[in-house]
């Protein structure tokens, strides 16, 4: 197996845990944007608790958490409101997937 199988292997399924995450609504997820940069927001939720992370330059940082969603849905909207004061663009993403290119 070739190691570009590997990583559309592992791309792949990463894409659909996050789909599916995504679709039982086990995950929130936030991308903002300037210019080239991009940042990313998301919630994490396991039962009644929650936790919040942060991406910036490609690192995790767990930025907050809470036994209620509503708790991580504060902390979203903080960070995702100070992005956008200084000029990001902020949109939730719905879902993911992979095209397959033109050959």
């Amino acid at each position: 197996m070739s190691l570009y199988t590997i990583f559309i292997s592992v791309l792949l399924s990463l894409v659909l845990q996050a789909e599916a995450a995504i679709a039982q609504n086990d995950m929130d997820y936030v991308m903002c944007k300037n210019k080239k940069i991009v940042r990313t927001i998301r919630v994490e939720k396991a039962g009644d608790e929650c936790k919040t992370i942060y991406t910036k330059a490609g690192l995790d940082k767990d930025v907050g958490g809470g036994k209620f969603a509503g708790s991580c849905d504060k902390i979203v909207e903080n960070i995702k409101g100070n992005l956008e004061k200084a000029g990001w663009t902020c949109k939730p993403v719905a879902a993911a997937g992979i095209t397959e290119a033109n050959k």
